[in-house]
């Protein structure tokens, strides 16, 4: 799965991998100083901006490719939605193994809390009811 972060560790999904089918075409393209972001045999891109840029690149040193179209769940859309990460191996523990973020965590134990607190509240004002009347 790709993503990368933004600032405040937020997650974020590329919507075209652009993959290299000649490997040893990419010498051409790395000793230039072309802003692209590789990963394995492919280039990452974000959004059409990036997608344009390399589509021109790769078609300017005669390079053969192909674009996938990324597709991410709306399961893991939902799931990441307003989550900040503090670092990769969260953000891997929660999409992959379900294992809960901090920044989750602490949000649901806090709700968690002021809902105990309501809770013995209104025991507590039943409780002084009955006792004294009301």
């Amino acid at each position: 799965m790709h993503y990368s972060f933004r600032s405040g560790g937020i997650l974020v999904f590329p919507n075209y991998l652009i993959h290299i089918i000649d490997i040893d075409a990419l010498k051409n393209i790395n000793g230039n100083n072309i802003s692209l972001q590789f990963e394995d045999n492919s280039i990452v891109c974000y959004g059409e901006k990036e997608l344009n840029y390399a589509l021109n690149v790769l078609n300017k040193y005669n390079i053969k490719y192909t674009i996938e179209d990324i597709i991410v769940s709306d399961d893991i859309i939902d799931k990441i939605k307003d989550v900040k990460y503090k670092n990769k191996t969260e953000a891997i523990n929660h999409i992959e193994n379900n294992i809960e973020p901090e920044s989750v965590k602490k949000a649901r134990l806090e709700q968690e809390n002021e809902d105990l607190k309501f809770k013995l509240q209104q025991t507590e004002d039943v409780l002084l009811a009955l006792m004294f009347g009301s």
